[in-house]
């Protein structure tokens, strides 16, 4: 009787921590937010950022790595941002030149989240473009006009942003002809500043 006892007791203890345990985790998966979107490169980069993972560059919208957000036109875009790059001589030198599109997941919390495609941050960016007097066709002084923006968000909120979203024009390929413009605007883009979010999910290779 005195064993049983002190098995139910045990077994009480393990449904509370149990309980406890669920609790935890329901609040930290409320927390979360997960993004898909794809990129276009070569077949030979590709490979190389599946086994070394994405670097980050100065882009359009500030330092990161690109992502086109997924839906119905993400694979086109990114196809159509390699076949911008192509005519540009970018991948010349890589040994397989032919387009990878990467699919990809960034797992992240909602406050590493943020839109600046919003009129009100696209007001305050055209603020600082002006009193900086920044040339709006230099790609690296506005990628740093941008840096330099969601720097002073993340000081003010306390937080680090992961992922950016924002609009870009579609990149300068003919099979961007395909490519609603007029329906949907300007295309959805993703920055990702923090590399260690990408989880890869799937590899088309010889994408056309």
């Amino acid at each position: 009787m005195k064993n049983c006892r002190l098995w139910m007791m045990r077994l009480k203890t393990l449904l509370e921590l149990v309980a406890i345990i669920h609790k935890v985790i329901k609040e930290l998966l409320k927390n979360m937010l997960i993004l898909c979107g794809t990129h276009g490169t070569s077949v030979s980069r590709a490979e190389k950022i599946k086994n070394e993972g994405f670097r980050l560059f100065p882009g359009r919208r500030g330092t990161g790595t690109y992502f086109w957000r997924k839906g119905e036109y993400s694979r086109l875009l990114s196809v159509a941002w390699w076949d911008q790059c192509c005519k540009r001589g970018i991948y010349g030198n890589d040994k397989h030149q032919k387009c990878a599109v990467i699919y990809a997941e960034f797992h992240i919390r909602n406050e590493e989240y943020c839109d600046i495609s919003t009129f009100e941050v696209k007001e305050r960016i055209a603020k600082i473009i002006e009193s900086k007097q920044i040339d709006k066709k230099n790609p690296k002084k506005l990628a740093a006009l941008y840096d330099y923006a969601i720097a002073l968000f993340e000081k003010k909120n306390n937080v680090r942003l992961k992922v950016v979203e924002s609009l870009v024009s579609v990149p300068k390929s003919k099979i961007c002809d395909r490519y609603p413009l007029i329906a949907l605007g300007y295309p959805h883009c993703y920055a990702v500043r923090v590399p260690d979010c990408i989880t890869i999910k799937f590899c088309e290779e010889n994408a056309q």
